[in-house]
C-alpha cells in the first residue's frame, strides 16, 4: 500500500462514462450491485458531448436549410433566410447538457457514484485515480472492486507527419465546436464521418472538398449507396477525390494547403480548413493492461468472448475499444451482457448489429451485403425496389430511395438495407425480423401502414416472391 493512499471500494468499478459505461453502471445498479464510474470528462461520453448527437443536431439544422430551398416545389415560398451559426451551436449544446442532466439523474436515482479521474489499472482488482488538474482533489486515490468493466472507447485516428492544431487543421471534434464557418474546408476521410460532416457544410454554405484514398467514398457499403450519397454530394457543390493519397498538409498566410496524388500526378487544393476523419482508435493503452491478465489483439483491441469478459476473469470490456463495429447502440447492448454475466446470468452477445449513416440520402442496414454474401460464397439471390415511386417518398421528394435485400431461394434474409429519407428510423422492422429468422414471405404478410416510408418492406418482399403490386 502507498504511504497516504485512500481506498475506496465497490463491486464494479467502470472505466468510462459513454453510452457503454453509463448503460453498463444503470444495469449492474438494477441487478444490485454497488456501482462506480471513472471518466476523464461526463457521463455520455464521445457520443452525447463529440459524436452522436451534436452531429445530428448539426445535420438537422442544415437539413431544414436544404428544405426551405426546395419548398418552392410545394408552394411554399421563403424569404431571408439566413443561419446564425453561433446560435445553432448554443441549441445544440443545450441538447446535450439536457441529455447529460438525464443520465446524472439516473445515476443519482439508482446510487451510482460517479467520479471525475484518470483510471488506470494497479492490478487485477485495484485501480489507480488521479486528478485531471494538479490543483483538483480526490477523495480516494485508489479504488478496489470485485469486477470491473472497460468502456473508454476509442479517438480520433491522426495521419502521421500532419499536425491537427485545432485552429485551422482540424478532428471531428474541432469541426462540430466551430463558431463561424469556413468558407471552404477539405475533409481527408469518405468514411461516414467525413461524409456526415461534409454534406452538412455543403447544405450551409460552405465550399468543400473530399480526399478519399480507397477507390470510393463509405467504401465498405455496396458501390449504389456509395454512388448515390456522392452524387448528392457534388449536387450540393462539394468535390470528391477517390483513390487519392495526401502527401503534405501546409499551413500560409492563414490558410492550409493539401497536396495529394490522384492517378499518378499530384494536385493541391487551397482551403480555409482542413478535417482529418480517418477512422478512430481504441483507447486501451494508458490502462496500464500490463499490470492484469488482459491481452490485446493486433489492432490494439481488448480480447474478449461473448460474455465480454477478458483474459483477466476479474475484467470486462465493452464498445469501441473491444472492437467490431464503433457504435454506441453496440457499446449498450454489449453493457447489458455484462451487467447480466456479472450478477451470475447466462449471458452472452449474439445479435445482429444494425448501422444507419446520416448522410443524405441516409443509408442503414442489417446483415450481410452484396459485396459480404459473395465473399462467404453464398448462394444468394438479390431484390431491389425503388421506393422513390411509392406515394410517401414522392411527396417528401424523395428521390433514388431503395431497399435491398440479399436471401436464399427459400426465403432465408441475409441483409436487408435502405438508402433514402428515415432510413435510420426504419431499419429497426429490418433487425426485428432476421432476429425472429422471418423469411421473404414473412415480410410479405406483415400489413403496413399506407402511406409510409415503412411499407417498401413489403413491396420489396412481394417484388422478390415474383408478385409486386406497385412495380415491375
Amino acid at each position: 500500500m502507498v504511504i497516504g493512499e485512500a481506498i475506496g471500494s465497490t463491486d464494479v468499478a467502470i472505466i468510462g462514462g459513454g453510452p457503454g459505461g453509463y448503460t453498463a453502471a444503470i444495469k449492474c445498479a438494477q441487478e444490485g450491485k454497488k456501482v462506480t464510474v471513472v471518466d476523464r470528462e461526463s457521463v455520455g461520453g464521445i457520443c452525447l458531448h463529440h459524436g452522436c448527437i451534436p452531429t445530428k443536431a448539426l445535420i438537422h439544422a442544415a437539413d431544414m436549410v436544404q428544405e426551405s430551398k426546395k419548398a418552392a416545389e410545394y408552394g411554399v415560398s421563403f424569404s431571408g433566410i439566413s443561419v446564425d451559426f453561433k446560435k445553432t451551436q448554443e441549441w445544440k449544446r443545450n441538447i446535450i447538457k439536457k441529455l447529460d442532466n438525464g443520465v446524472r439523474g439516473l445515476f443519482k436515482h439508482y446510487g451510482i457514484t460517479l467520479l471525475k479521474a484518470e483510471a488506470f489499472f494497479e492490478e487485477s482488482n485495484k485501480l489507480s485515480l488521479h486528478p485531471l488538474d494538479e490543483n483538483e482533489h480526490l477523495e480516494i486515490n485508489a479504488l478496489e472492486f470485485k469486477k470491473c468493466i472497460i468502456a473508454t472507447g476509442s479517438r480520433e485516428r491522426m495521419i502521421p507527419g500532419i499536425e491537427v492544431d485545432g485552429e485551422s487543421i482540424l478532428t471531428s471534434t474541432h469541426a462540430i465546436e466551430l463558431e463561424t464557418l469556413p468558407e471552404s474546408v477539405l475533409v481527408i476521410g469518405g468514411g461516414y464521418i467525413g461524409i456526415e460532416l461534409s454534406q452538412m457544410m455543403a447544405k450551409l454554405g460552405v465550399k468543400v472538398t473530399i480526399v478519399e484514398a480507397l477507390p470510393r467514398i463509405l467504401n465498405l457499403l455496396d458501390e449504389e449507396f456509395s454512388s448515390i450519397v456522392q452524387k448528392n454530394v457534388e449536387a450540393f457543390g462539394g468535390t470528391v477525390f477517390a483513390s487519392a493519397k495526401v502527401e503534405k498538409v501546409e499551413k500560409k498566410d492563414g490558410k492550409v494547403s493539401t497536396t495529394f496524388n490522384k492517378d499518378g500526378k499530384s494536385q493541391t487544393v487551397v482551403t480555409d480548413k482542413v478535417i482529418v476523419a480517418i477512422g478512430r482508435v481504441p483507447n486501451a493503452e494508458q490502462l496500464h493492461l500490463d499490470t492484469t491478465k488482459v491481452q490485446l489483439d493486433e489492432h490494439g483491441f481488448i480480447k474478449i468472448d461473448k460474455k465480454m469478459q477478458t483474459t483477466d476473469p476479474r475484467i470486462f470490456a465493452i464498445g469501441d475499444v473491444a472492437g467490431g463495429a464503433m457504435l454506441a447502440h453496440k457499446a449498450a447492448f454489449e453493457a447489458k451482457i455484462a451487467a447480466e454475466v456479472i450478477a451470475g446470468k447466462s449471458s452472452a452477445f449474439d445479435n445482429l448489429v444494425p448501422f444507419a449513416i446520416f448522410s443524405d440520402p441516409e443509408i442503414a442496414g442489417v446483415g450481410l451485403n452484396e459485396t459480404q454474401a459473395k465473399e462467404q460464397g453464398l448462394s444468394y439471390k438479390v431484390k431491389k425496389f425503388n421506393s422513390s415511386t411509392s406515394g410517401k417518398s414522392q411527396i417528401m421528394g424523395d428521390k433514388g430511395s431503395f431497399f435491398k435485400v440479399i436471401y436464399e431461394e427459400n426465403g432465408t434474409i441475409h441483409g436487408l438495407h435502405i438508402c433514402g429519407a428515415r432510413a435510420s428510423d426504419m431499419i429497426g422492422e429490418a433487425v426485428l425480423a432476421m432476429e425472429m429468422g422471418a423469411t421473404i414471405e414473412d415480410l410479405s404478410l406483415i400489413i403496413h401502414p399506407h402511406p409510409t416510408l415503412v411499407e417498401g418492406y413489403g413491396e420489396l418482399a412481394d417484388l422478390a416472391l415474383g408478385k409486386p403490386t406497385n412495380s415491375l
